[in-house]
């Protein structure tokens, strides 16, 4: 009898249990895994094409003329001098650029309003050049796809720098000799 009763009180004692539900870190098995947080990673596609063309005309036409006459009444003296100016000028400039990327940026913000700040750079060194991609700006989550991506044109305030170095990218220079004339004019 005495075993029963043992066995029967501790089945009435009281156990201390503890949830396992925590507010701070709950993630809803359904949830993606879109960046939300301070320190996320979003992958940016890039893809931006500009294209800028400006003209001008320009003509400029001038005629000037004096006269002169005299008579001492036997001869008479014309003089007459004219002047002309003609200009006609013009110019055009056509400039177009493209850049496709991918990069891996960081969540470096939270506004209050819910933007995402992100920044992020990579570089790459082939062939002895080195490229370096520079991207920052503000993102909305909404824009955020499933695959936690978002497109460059998606990017408020979007800073991006594409910079190559090299021996190629300093082909492109002018040498000193022209530097120095356009220096002088």
């Amino acid at each position: 009898m005495k075993i029963i009763i043992l066995v029967l009180s501790l089945f009435t004692t009281q156990v201390a249990s503890k949830s396992l539900y925590n507010e701070s870190t709950f993630e809803s098995l359904t949830s993606t895994e879109k960046a939300s947080r301070v320190g996320d990673l979003i992958t940016v596609v890039i893809y931006e094409s500009a294209t800028a063309s400006a003209s001008a005309d320009a003509d400029a036409k001038t005629t000037s003329s004096v006269g002169l006459s005299a008579s001492d009444g036997s001869t008479d003296l014309e003089a007459l001098l004219g002047l002309s100016s003609d200009f006609n000028g013009g110019g055009a400039v056509n400039r177009s650029g493209k850049i496709a990327a991918n990069i891996s940026v960081i969540v470096v913000s939270l506004s209050d309003t819910g933007l995402l700040g992100i920044e992020g750079e990579q570089e790459i060194l082939l062939n002895n050049e080195l490229q370096m991609i520079k991207i920052s700006g503000l993102v909305r989550e909404s824009d955020i796809n499933e695959d936690n991506t978002v497109y460059s044109p998606k990017i408020a305030n979007s800073k991006i720098e594409f910079i190559g170095e090299g021996m190629l990218s300093d082909s492109e220079k002018p040498g000193w000799i022209t530097r120095f004339f356009q220096w002088i004019f």
